[in-house]
């Protein structure tokens, strides 16, 4: 599978579930469900791979992401994390 990121400007600090929020130092997204919730849904990290979920992430760390993450895979098939 593979992940793009489209960023935006500016990045909100409201918080609603579900949303998206970036870990910059990893350049790691997560899809959260509700507080420190959420599945990896792009990293450049080896840390954790995409589709890494947990229910103990760290969110204080991570930042509202306010652009696109947009997923394919080799059949063509996308989707696209607004």
């Amino acid at each position: 599978m593979k992940s793009t990121l489209v960023p935006r400007q500016p990045e909100d600090k409201r918080s609603e579930y579900p949303c998206l929020k970036i870990l910059r130092r990893l350049s790691q997204v997560v899809l959260f469900t509700e507080p420190n919730t959420g599945m990896v849904i792009h990293t450049l990290s080896v840390l954790n791979e995409t589709g890494s979920y947990s229910d103990d992430w760290p969110e204080e760390m991570f930042n509202l992401y306010n652009g696109e993450v947009v997923l394919s895979n080799a059949s063509s098939c996308k989707v696209t994390f607004s």
